[in-house]
């Protein structure tokens, strides 16, 4: 990035006076005088600079208008998130089935989204420090606070998923019930303690600024280290890991059918009998029904897992593509000739720029980032969910009424459902994904236990 700001200094330098400067290009003193000339953070080496951010002369209006775009729907994924992480919180987790991982990947996500909410309307403030100058975190405390939360958000992100995915590798092939208490903390510490080293490293560093896109991150030349290959390499392991799970539940259903080879049986009294028993159905019915209670797990990570090695993967390309200067050059004098030739008009060069930066693979990355708060939302918002939703809303007015009626969610539901709960104590009945157990209490009266299989993971 440094050799572009560095020839397009020198390119306009013999070509400028010293007073004015040709649009787009903006005169040195326009801007809040801060930053010397030809500072790292300016795209300027003669008095006059092109105006921050720079991406808007470099790609031109559609291009910014898909980032616009990318901002708004990360708002929705946002508003969504906090939907989700409220109703943890006001719900009965029967309802929601909330466990700890579905907590972290909701918090996570929704720290990732809020990066956006700092450019959605007024991205400037946040990315420049003034007219020509990019921000940094230390002049910009809005870009200090953005940018320590997309690498911590982006980070747990991660995580999150990849502990989700090792412990339904777990569950699916080995019936891992639940985690111990050191365990879970174990599990808390690796979630939101590495994304919090990482960031705390960066900005002990100083090494956040804004210089592509919408959002303050890592530089450049240090972005790698910092983010981008701990991002892959934390993502790839457990991807590889949920692809192996798939394949085994694949594998077990496909020979579940097979039977064993025909067997002599010899009763009490002596009488012989020929008989076969299927050899994987058990296992198979176990698997199954794994399966049929996770589908959501399995696919929310392995959806927002591969968009996150796919948004990685472009950023690691695009940081390499970046810091080779020598095959930058020729690429950045074409466009900087290209302004020259159309009076400095670049609108007809940006085809030119992208021989510079893979900006269409990298708008692509973002527009898929933005969406995974919308897919959780989706997939996790099950009919249980509006239900409870629905049952709170219909009590909070009949109170504000004034009128004395609790709405106990579980009797009104299985009242019209002919209460399948009977058969005496400890008996445990799964009804529209919840696992209800029937128990005395020290009275005699009989009482329910109500929690969702999901629960068995721990919250």
């Amino acid at each position: 990035m440094d050799s572009v700001r560095h020839l397009v200094g020198a390119s306009f330098s013999n070509k400028t006076s010293q007073t004015t400067c040709n649009p787009p290009f903006l005169h040195y003193f326009s801007g809040a005088g801060s930053q010397g000339v030809g500072d790292v953070q300016s795209f300027c080496l003669a008095d006059c600079c092109i105006p921050c951010p720079p991406q808007e002369t470099f790609f031109g209006k559609t291009f910014n208008d898909g980032l616009h775009t990318v901002d708004w729907i990360n708002m929705i994924s946002l508003g969504l998130c906090i939907l989700l992480l409220i109703s943890f919180v006001v719900l009965p987790s029967s309802k929601t089935y909330r466990n700890h991982y579905l907590v972290g990947i909701t918090l996570s996500f929704a720290t990732l989204h809020a990066t956006n909410s700092f450019v959605a309307t007024n991205y400037k403030a946040t990315v420049c420090s003034d007219t020509i100058t990019m921000a940094t975190q230390f002049t910009s405390s809005r870009c200090f606070i953005q940018g320590a939360m997309f690498i911590w958000g982006l980070l747990a992100s991660i995580i999150w998923l990849g502990l989700r995915m090792i412990v339904l590798h777990l569950q699916i092939v080995y019936a891992y019930i639940a985690p111990a208490k050191a365990e879970r903390f174990v599990v808390h510490f690796i979630g939101w303690g590495i994304p919090t080293i990482f960031t705390t490293v960066a900005l002990a560093m100083g090494k956040v600024r804004f210089e592509l896109g919408h959002v303050c991150g890592p530089t450049i030349s240090d972005g790698l280290g910092l983010l981008w290959i701990p991002l892959m390499i934390f993502a790839a392991p457990p991807a590889m890991l949920h692809l192996w799970t798939l394949t085994k539940i694949a594998t077990v259903m496909q020979v579940a059918t097979r039977v064993e080879p025909m067997e002599m049986i010899t009763d009490d009294k002596g009488n012989m009998s020929i008989s076969s028993v299927p050899r994987y159905e058990y296992r198979k019915a176990g698997v199954r029904d794994i399966f049929l209670m996770q589908w959501r797990s399995i696919f929310i990570t392995l959806f927002c897992m591969t968009v996150a090695l796919y948004y990685g993967g472009s950023n690691v390309i695009l940081f390499n593509q970046l810091n080779k200067t020598a095959e930058n050059v020729p690429h950045i004098i074409a466009w900087l000739t290209c302004g020259q030739t159309n009076n400095y008009n670049f609108t007809n060069c940006t085809k030119l720029a992208k021989n510079i930066l893979p900006i269409w693979r990298s708008l692509s990355a973002d527009a898929l980032r933005s969406v995974m708060g919308v897919v959780l939302f989706v997939v996790e918002a099950r009919r249980s969910f509006w239900r409870a939703w629905s049952e709170l809303v219909v009590m909070l007015y009949r109170k504000a009424l004034g009128k004395s009626h609790a709405i106990d969610g579980w009797e009104h539901y299985y009242h019209f459902n002919n209460d399948p709960l009977s058969g005496g104590e400890g008996k445990d009945t799964v009804v529209d994904g919840m696992r209800i157990r029937t128990v005395l209490d020290e009275n005699g009266r009989t009482t329910y236990e109500i929690f969702a299989d999901e629960d068995l993971l721990g919250f």
